[in-house]
């Protein structure tokens, strides 16, 4: 194949995947053109630069694009250059006329005619195109795929495109900065020689040389003993790092006891929306008091999003006492009374006590094996599998105030004495349908005030049993 492609005709599309007439072009250099035309065109060039062995490094690194000159049609025919399986680049033509530098891109200056109503671009070195839009440009792909595409010009004869292409070989040490690689081959900057113009050719050698000043001697130790510290720092940074991340995977909850609760506020979108600077406050209070029993029951904090958390414990038993306090502790909170004016925060008093008050956290909990993945930029551990998207999906059934747990959390052998209700066969989003159940009485005196809340969500639970179970 020479060097200048002839035409080849393909199905006319503006998807470069139709178009046919392949030309192999494996010379490190070349011309590509099109010709004049004013017809349906489509055609295609591969560059495929070969591996010199004459050079030190004989593999192409990139192929440079140089447009001697481009007439298409604009918004109709197109110029496509294909790199790395995906196409990179697309051309097409420009503006055939100009009234002022603007409509020439600011890379050359418009030539107005007699009646200076219109001209022409006359563009800078280096750039091309009727609108001085193209550049030449260098693509680092060891081969790369040309299509083109023309319909039917309609105005006039359309000059075409002619490019040239020159394939860039690395030279030895990029030729130092003392010199310029073409072709693999380094051409030196005058008083260097060598093969990557590393070798001075204009020393001078001075037989009666003063001997170093100690200034210079001074200066490089100093220098050296500054690369030393730094070095030091270095080590020890990384030695930091791969500490943390042990001593973090060492100590997070993980194994077939793994129990991971989420929990989120009720309706927070709107009480957001409605207040606020007083949802500001509040969510400070309901941060504090999940934080402070994330720490009393072992547990670990593995993420937020928005006002969810996403909590790990080592076992249900933890997992559930942790519930448990964090419901109770919201039902005891100070609340801003702006707050307990909305329906989703109303201080709500039955016959054995305080039924509701403030934010309504919904939680889940589920347990089982997941996969520990650590990230070292927060130096945190997450995780990741189906028990961790079952425990979310549980939460999600749950209504606000509500602690529902998986059927592998209510038969635990440390959650024995808990009290758990039915809510039936519930179907979680793309997981099937699992029984699930809500904790209800608090087994403790210290919770006596939640029997009441427990009882009212019993209720809450038989409506929800006859609305979401077949």
């Amino acid at each position: 194949v020479s060097t200048q492609s002839t035409w080849g005709y393909g199905v006319e599309c503006s998807d470069v995947s139709c178009v046919g007439g392949i030309s192999i072009l494996k010379k490190p250099t070349g011309i590509i053109t099109s010709g004049s035309y004013y017809d349906t065109k489509a055609c295609s060039w591969e560059l495929v630069p070969p591996i010199l062995s004459s050079i030190p490094y004989p593999t192409p690194v990139g192929i440079q694009i140089i447009f001697n000159s481009f007439d298409l049609e604009k918004n109709y025919d197109a110029l496509t250059i294909i790199a790395n399986g995906k196409a990179s680049l697309r051309f097409t033509g420009g503006y055939s006329t100009c009234v002022n530098s603007n409509d020439c891109w600011f890379h050359g200056s418009c030539i107005l005619n007699a009646t200076q109503s219109t001209g022409v671009c006359a563009c800078d070195p280096g750039y091309t195109n009727s609108d001085c839009s193209l550049s030449n440009i260098t693509i680092y792909s060891s081969s790369i795929k040309i299509s083109f595409v023309a319909d039917l010009s309609d105005t006039r004869v359309m000059k075409g495109f002619n490019i040239s292409y020159i394939t860039l070989y690395e030279c030895p040490s990029n030729c130092s900065n003392q010199g310029v690689c073409y072709m693999g081959v380094c051409t030196c900057n005058k008083g260097w020689s060598g093969s990557g113009c590393s070798t001075p050719t204009d020393v001078i050698v001075c037989e009666k040389c003063s001997p170093t000043p100690i200034s210079i001697i001074i200066g490089i130790t100093i220098l050296a003993i500054v690369v030393a510290i730094l070095g030091l720092i270095g080590i020890t940074m990384c030695v930091r790092r791969i500490s943390q991340r042990h001593r973090v995977l060492n100590s997070v909850p993980k194994g077939p006891q793994l129990s991971i609760v989420f929990t989120d506020i009720q309706n927070s979108t709107v009480l957001w929306n409605s207040h606020p600077v007083n949802m500001q406050h509040a969510l400070k209070l309901h941060n504090r008091v999940i934080r402070k029993l994330i720490g009393q029951f072992r547990g670990y904090e593995v993420k937020t999003i928005g006002d969810s958390f996403m909590i790990a414990f080592h076992c249900p038993y933890d997992a559930v006492q942790f519930c448990k306090n964090v419901q109770f502790e919201l039902l005891e909170n100070q609340w801003p009374l702006e707050l307990l004016m909305e329906k989703d925060c109303q201080l709500v008093e039955g016959l054995d006590g305080v039924m509701w008050n403030g934010l309504r956290v919904r939680m889940g909990i589920h347990k089982g094996h997941a996969d520990l993945e650590y990230d070292s930029r927060t130096m945190k551990v997450d995780y990741l599998g189906t028990s961790i998207n079952k425990a979310a999906r549980v939460e999600s059934i749950a209504k606000g105030g509500q602690v529902l747990v998986s059927e592998e959390i209510r038969i635990s052998d440390d959650v024995l004495m808990e009290r758990f209700e039915s809510i039936g066969v519930v179907t979680l989003k793309g997981l099937g349908k699992h029984p699930l159940y809500q904790l209800t009485q608090q087994n403790t005196p210290t919770f006596v005030r939640g029997l009441g809340r427990g009882k009212f969500l019993i209720s809450r639970v038989i409506i929800i049993t006859f609305l979401q179970v077949p």
